[in-house]
């Protein structure tokens, strides 16, 4: 990747700028959820034999100093090595950083307006592999769990699949309530054991970059519905979200018939984690994908992100108003997607 500019807000075309910040969503958290989300780059730079340091992480423009960091633990996921791989054999399995959960506390008479005093930040990684740049791909419908509504066929494995590749036990929930019921090693069972084991329920912050804030959304909806006892709050904050919900409507003949629906699942993820939250760079293309509406003969596959309008069953919502857009040219596709370069300034500017 070449060299990123220095960021700069640029005259915006596509849509109208976001006039103001959504109710409820808070700029210096929305900073430090950023700067979470560089870290876990930094993370997979390191290595998972590399001990995680977010010393730097800051809430205030005061410095890290009014952050305490406790209960630190490293994600990882299992992935079958492309053709570039720099260890192992071409279809092995290697295990690589996916990013980590914190408790932070803000230490007293600094504690940041509208933020808690204490509170758990689950961040996790961009695309990174050969691997996820597969899964990225594979956007064709596949059913949350048991429940109703299909999502992205690739984002889902990533999150739920186990150890070299080995899926749940046949018959079990992937997103299963009991955390040891869940494909081993898999992301979904290692953040399931985190949160159920916290010693008091606290408000939980999701986030993700990328691949990682397409993440982001499956967990938080998974801790919204399966370990809500664990958490006071369930917020998601993802920057360069790809589109998550993914449904399919087969013609045979005159009639439509449903395979998967992402509106169901729209639905399901809006009335569990209302306060999220999409920054997104206009200028990014990676928002834009998977395509809205995507034909193959009589086969028509449908995407949307999690804010997206949607109406199903009688009834209808939108979290549309959560959406912050921005544009920041960089003149070059890889800057303009950047976490680094581009989201983690823009948020940094609303602080």
């Amino acid at each position: 990747m070449s060299s990123c500019p220095s960021f700069a807000l640029t005259p915006l075309i596509e849509t109208v700028p976001t006039a103001a910040t959504p109710a409820g969503f808070v700029p210096a958290m929305a900073w430090l959820l950023a700067q979470c989300c560089s870290l876990t780059y930094s993370q997979w730079d390191s290595g998972l034999n590399v001990p995680l340091n977010l010393s730097t992480l800051q809430l205030t423009s005061g410095g890290s100093g009014n952050l305490t960091l406790t209960n630190i633990q490293p994600f990882q996921v299992s992935e079958s090595n492309g053709p570039a791989a720099a260890t192992g054999d071409v279809g092995a399995f290697s295990t690589e950083a996916a990013g980590f959960g914190v408790v932070i506390s803000q230490n007293a008479g600094t504690v940041v307006p509208n933020t808690p005093a204490e509170f758990v930040v689950i961040a996790l990684r961009g695309t990174q592999s050969w691997d996820e740049w597969f899964d990225d791909a594979r956007a064709i419908p596949a059913y949350f769990g048991k429940t109703a509504g299909s999502i992205h066929a690739g984002f889902y494995s990533y999150y739920v699949v186990g150890t070299d590749g080995v899926p749940v036990k046949s018959g079990v929930d992937p997103i299963d309530p009991t955390p040891a019921n869940r494909a081993p090693g898999s992301i979904a069972a290692q953040v399931a054991a985190y949160v159920s084991g916290l010693t008091s329920p606290l408000p939980i912050f999701v986030t993700g970059h990328s691949l990682g804030g397409a993440i982001a959304s499956l967990c938080a909806l998974d801790i919204a519905m399966n370990f809500s006892a664990h958490a006071s709050a369930v917020s998601m904050y993802n920057f360069a979200s790809p589109r998550v919900a993914v449904g399919a409507i087969a013609t045979i003949g005159t009639f439509p018939i449903d395979i998967g629906s992402a509106q169901a699942f729209l639905q399901l993820y809006q009335g569990k984690v209302p306060q999220s939250f999409r920054i997104v760079h206009e200028c990014d293309i990676v928002p834009i994908l998977p395509m809205t509406t995507m034909t193959f003969g009589s086969l028509v596959v449908e995407a949307a992100h999690v804010t997206d309008a949607w109406s199903y069953g009688g009834s209808n919502g939108s979290l549309a108003q959560n959406v912050l857009n921005f544009c920041a040219q960089t003149g070059d596709v890889a800057c303009n997607h950047s976490c680094l370069s581009v989201y983690l300034p823009y948020v940094t500017s609303l602080v």
